[in-house]
């Protein structure tokens, strides 16, 4: 079986039916567990678009600007204070005009 958007909204369906019987609950809250994992996981690895949010201030993460490969930048208030509270991406010391960002994987366990 292939993990698939249908397969995985179709668990999110049975778990909610499966809360009405009292028998089932425990089978259901473990789908249930496991399906907001999946989710929390695939949000990790989704390109957001600069229009519908930034990062903190400070935040290291990878960036795309229009055709180019993705590079790591950080998310910085140093440049324009008029903005209040919304900074820019920092390579270098130069601006990055990213149209999308993501957060950086963790590293490796064992790598500090």
């Amino acid at each position: 079986m292939e993990y698939t958007k249908e397969l995985h909204k179709r668990m999110r369906e049975q778990t909610q039916w499966k809360k009405a019987f009292p028998t089932q609950q425990n089978e259901g809250a473990e789908v249930k567990c496991l399906l907001d994992e999946i989710d929390r996981l695939q949000s990790l690895t989704q390109w957001v678009p600069v229009t519908e949010s930034q990062p903190e201030i400070g935040e290291v993460v990878l960036v795309c600007k229009d055709d180019y490969a993705p590079i790591v930048c950080e998310y910085s208030d140093m440049y324009d204070y008029s903005r209040c509270g919304q900074g820019d991406f920092i390579l270098h010391g130069d601006v990055i005009e990213a149209t999308h960002w993501m957060p950086l994987p963790l590293p490796p366990e064992g790598v500090k």
